[in-house]
């Protein structure tokens, strides 16, 4: 007997010594950097088994995450079970998974998925492509379903509308289900970090293509990171699909800023959607970012009203340069007759020549981009025809005012023309020459997936509302003067190209942080505060936020300047205007940390829920030439007098030797003093006001004099060429 049980302890030592050496053997460890991903071959399927940072385990080990799951007909496929191959090459740094030969029988026996995973440094970069559908489709990919370990006092970021921080997502139950493009996911990349590590996750594709984001606290000890992605032609056999672009998986140190500032290196490099400095974006872009406040005129009154209530406004900012939102400019009712807008009230022409007679003021007529209106007589011949059309052959439809309209697909030739006929004609100068054009709706609302055949673009998911909008905008811009700016409501970056100045004003909920300025200043501008007029606690703080973080102050009716009591608005406007270089053609740098003891938050009602926020308000940029920063400081508070140091270095912010510093107020542009490169400063500011330091190297001893450097010029083509009446040229 004791032989016996000798021998069978020998043998299950053996029989576990052999399945740790197979399991062992079955493990694939893809590595670069501080990071690795370890797959595991299965019986039937390949599993994600471990993401690390060095030993520290990144998932949460007790629930599934997958290298992806799809939705092939109606039935759902994962990569850890039901395949009879599984080919696995890797070299360490690279990897190649190959599954093939599906166990069901529903399934054709040629279907085929191939992940493809890449390390380099702390990054990886996956890919896929699904292959030998036969006679099944392909309806949706989940790629990756990554359940990351939360560990408390963390942090997720999602792109809604500037970007949105939810404090420790496991303990607050997160469940986030976001479209892009819209302005409830403005880009494609989410993160998660706490005091030890950072994960970024980005969906890299060029072409912006139709995804939804999706977070979510699992039941064990972690959050949901995962991508839908309804594919092109889903209800269609044999479409076959593969990812567009590359999905980024990344480890970082930092905050929300550092993991912008990864989405930003491959947007600037990669996207299509990125706005190139050509020399009419350049035009645009100049006169969009010289207002420095907006007015909002929405009433239904006489023309010569109007344009009395617009002077006032004008009038009261002085040499301040004013952009004027301006709805109910039609003799059409607000929410009507979508795409047609004209006639124009009369006298519209001689409102907008006096007004913007100098070139300082512009206005901005409203129109509507995503709709029409089901009542016209023409909406069988021209809206239905249009229209998204649902899977089952409906048109998709939205209700407005009582007025119901038709979704209208961007990428249709019939529609695009009609808008860019309406903003030729409010633009041009031969016309109303107006300043810009609003397009309402067009980042904001949600991208529909369409299943018209006769569309010309794949059904379903895929690019086609990208693609659409950028021509219609294409054709918009070679139509208009070059000086003439485009505006959306909301903001979303897949039309970051063609949008020069994007409404901020929905941007209302809490732990809101600027990481959609942070990737594009410098490229596109805001405008918009929450709204509303001045005198309260909700409202200057909203305004001390948004100004901060370079959202043009607006959109104010006139009763903000007729209140005596109220100078911050004309604050605000002179501020923004001094500080134009840095807030509207400048870029967002990570902001400097304050020492807060003895300053209060102000906690207010936006309008979506309670918003706690610091009364002082801080920013840090570089003007567009990159030579000088700019520290901005705004006091929330409408009674305390703040007190704080500023320790800055400017080493740590590429500003080399002796510093130059200039303090800037609304009323005085101070004395120049200098600074050793690291100093500390008290810093005093009164209730509901702005202050801003200028900071500059020393010219003495900072190679700017070096007579070995080379100085290049040229002189570019003219933009357009021929012209009448105007050009450009850089």
């Amino acid at each position: 007997k004791s032989i016996m049980k000798k021998n069978i302890i020998i043998l299950i030592i053996l029989l576990i010594s052999f399945f740790m050496v197979n399991s062992l053997l079955a493990q694939e460890i893809i590595s670069s950097g501080d990071l690795s991903i370890t797959v595991t071959k299965q019986a039937k399927g390949v599993k994600l088994s471990s993401i690390k940072k060095n030993d520290t385990e990144l998932l949460d080990t007790q629930s599934t995450s997958a290298l992806f799951t799809m939705l092939v007909d109606a039935i759902l496929v994962t990569p850890y079970d039901g395949w009879d191959s599984v080919a696995i090459s890797n070299t360490g740094s690279d990897c190649s998974i190959v599954l093939t030969n599906p166990t069901n029988s529903n399934l054709s026996d040629s279907l085929k998925a191939t992940i493809t995973i890449s390390t380099s440094g702390d990054q990886s970069d996956w890919d896929m492509s699904v292959t030998g559908l036969g006679s099944n489709s392909l309806m949706e990919v989940n790629f990756p379903y990554l359940n990351i370990k939360a560990s408390g006092n963390d942090y997720a970021l999602i792109p809604r509308h500037s970007g949105q921080l939810i404090p420790n997502p496991k303990s607050s139950s997160v469940n986030e289900s976001l479209q892009y493009p819209r302005w409830a996911a403005t880009m494609q990349f989410c993160a998660y970090y706490n005091d030890n590590y950072g994960i970024y996750f980005g969906t890299h594709d060029p072409k912006a293509s139709i995804k939804q984001f999706k977070i979510k606290a699992n039941n064990k000890d972690g959050v949901i990171f995962s991508t839908r992605i309804p594919t092109p032609n889903r209800t269609l056999a044999g479409n076959n699909w593969e990812y567009s672009g590359k999905y980024r998986l990344e480890l970082f140190e930092g905050d929300w800023y550092e993991a912008s500032q990864i989405y930003r290196k491959w947007a600037s490099e990669e996207a299509e959607y990125w706005p190139t400095d050509t020399p009419e974006r350049i035009a645009r872009r100049e006169a969009a970012g010289n207002i420095a406040i907006w007015m909002l005129m929405s009433e239904k009154s006489s023309v010569n009203n109007i344009k009395g209530w617009m002077k006032t406004f004008v009038d009261y900012m002085g040499d301040i340069p004013v952009g004027i939102h301006w709805y109910e400019w039609t003799t059409r009712k607000y929410d009507d007759d979508y795409p047609y807008f004209f006639p124009e009230k009369s006298g519209m022409d001689g409102l907008v020549s006096s007004l913007q007679g100098d070139g300082s003021t512009k206005i901005m007529p409203y129109t509507n981009g995503r709709m029409y209106d089901k009542g016209l007589p023409n909406y069988q011949t021209e809206g239905k025809v249009w229209a998204v059309k649902k899977s089952d052959g409906s048109v998709s439809t939205q209700t407005f005012g009582g007025i119901n309209f038709a979704v209208e697909c961007p990428t249709q030739e019939g529609y695009q023309d009609i808008l860019v006929d309406a903003a030729k004609k409010l633009t041009n100068s031969d016309q109303l020459k107006c300043g810009s054009v609003y397009i309402d709706q067009v980042a904001y609302a949600s991208a529909n997936e369409c299943y018209d055949t006769n569309h010309g673009h794949p059904i379903g998911g895929g690019d086609a509302w990208r693609s659409g909008y950028n021509e219609m905008f294409e054709k918009m811009h070679n139509a208009l003067e070059p000086d003439k700016f485009l505006s959306s409501e909301g903001n979303c970056d897949f039309i970051a190209d063609e949008i020069d100045i994007f409404l901020a004003q929905q941007w209302k909920r809490p732990n809101l942080v600027p990481a959609f300025q942070a990737v594009y200043s410098g490229k596109v501008m805001f405008f918009g505060t929450k709204g509303g007029t001045t005198g309260n606690t909700k409202y200057y703080s909203m305004y001390a936020n948004s100004f901060v973080n370079g959202v043009v102050p607006g959109r104010f009716y006139i009763s903000a300047i007729t209140r005596s009591t109220n100078t911050y608005v004309k604050k605000m406007g002179t501020m923004r205007n001094k500080l134009k270089e840095y807030l509207a053609f400048g870029r967002m740098l990570k902001s400097i940390a304050i020492e807060r003891t003895g300053i209060d938050n102000i906690t207010s009602n936006w309008g979506s829920g309670n918003v706690k926020i610091s009364a002082l308000q801080t920013s840090l940029w570089k003007n567009r030439d990159k030579n000088k920063a700019m520290i901005l400081f705004a006091n929330a508070s409408m009674t305390k007098t703040l007190n704080f140091n500023l320790d800055f270095n400017g080493s740590s912010r590429d500003l080399q030797g002796q510093l130059r510093i200039q303090k800037i107020t609304e009323d005085t542009d101070g004395d120049i003093i200098s600074k050793d490169n690291s100093f500390s400063m008290n810093i005093t500011i009164k209730p509901l006001d702005i202050v801003a330091y200028i900071i500059e190297p020393d010219s003495i001893g900072t190679g700017l004099e070096d007579e070995n450097i080379k100085l290049d010029y040229k002189l570019e083509q003219n933009y357009p060429n021929p012209f009448n009446p105007s050009t450009v040229i850089s």
